[in-house]
């Protein structure tokens, strides 16, 4: 079940995260930089420690003593080794290269490391807190980033919301209430009826619309709670990637003069 959790977050997330409002994705390349940098910042750690340098784990991992006796820098190196050693390393970097293609245009320039290093250190800590195990790897600043994307581009205003569109009639004049006078003639009761008739469709596919944008936030919620049900500390990193990403939406929506 948890491997289960660990694929839908990364799964629905990145399907979250790619924005078609406008009917066309963002397009994924060029690959933003920061982005880039990343993943090569925590590749090459990755590499020496699973191939040359395996003495780099204990000396950068997450040791819940160590941080308390005042290495706080633990919480950013541990970001960058694997516990899970070749084959954590093989998992760990695939996905957060997956991660720079689709959240990349999303958390666009320095966003990226911005929110992988907060959201990373922020889910060691949590991981601390609530005594789960030591070790080290980068999923669940991936995770967080992942999550916090799919929530910025699920939760942002829509253009046509913000322009307040109406929704239009099966003739293409606005949908609504049409009510019936005395002298209608049949054309116009016909017309009347097109337009409650469009109105309808308009609910409906707007109903579905809605389904499609919230569903793999709804994905990722239950994935979450598995998680912290389970004890499993990326549980914690999804929920710090909700409440980050919850954050900056409301930072986003607030104006200027605010």
């Amino acid at each position: 079940m948890t491997t289960l959790a660990y694929w839908a977050v990364f799964v629905v997330g990145w399907i979250g995260a790619r924005d078609e409002r406008d009917g066309h994705a963002r397009p994924l390349w060029p690959l933003n930089p920061w982005a880039l940098a990343t993943w090569v910042v925590v590749a090459v750690p990755t590499i020496l420690q699973v191939t040359v340098w395996p003495g780099l784990f204990d000396a950068g991992m997450r040791r819940a003593a160590a941080v308390e006796d005042g290495q706080v820098w633990r919480l950013v190196t541990s970001m960058t080794l694997q516990d899970g050693w070749r084959s954590g390393a093989v998992f760990n970097l695939a996905f957060l290269a997956v991660t720079v293609v689709v959240c990349g245009p999303v958390l666009a320039g320095w966003r990226f490391p911005a929110v992988f290093v907060v959201g990373g250190i922020l889910a060691n800590v949590a991981t601390i807190v609530t005594h789960g195990p030591d070790g080290a790897g980068n999923s669940m600043a991936t995770m967080v980033t992942v999550v916090v994307s799919a929530l910025l581009v699920r939760a942002s205003p829509r253009p046509e919301q913000a322009a307040g569109t109406t929704v239009e009639g099966r003739d293409g004049k606005p949908g609504g209430v049409v009510r019936r006078g005395p002298g209608e003639d049949a054309e116009q009761s016909r017309a009347t009826e097109e337009a409650r008739g469009g109105a309808q469709d308009g609910s409906r596919s707007g109903a579905a619309a809605a389904v499609a944008r919230w569903l793999p936030l709804g994905v990722v919620v239950v994935a979450a709670a598995l998680l912290v049900v389970g004890a499993d500390e990326h549980g914690w990193a999804v929920v710090i990637g909700l409440a980050l990403g919850a954050a900056l939406v409301m930072g986003s929506r607030r104006s200027p003069t605010e």
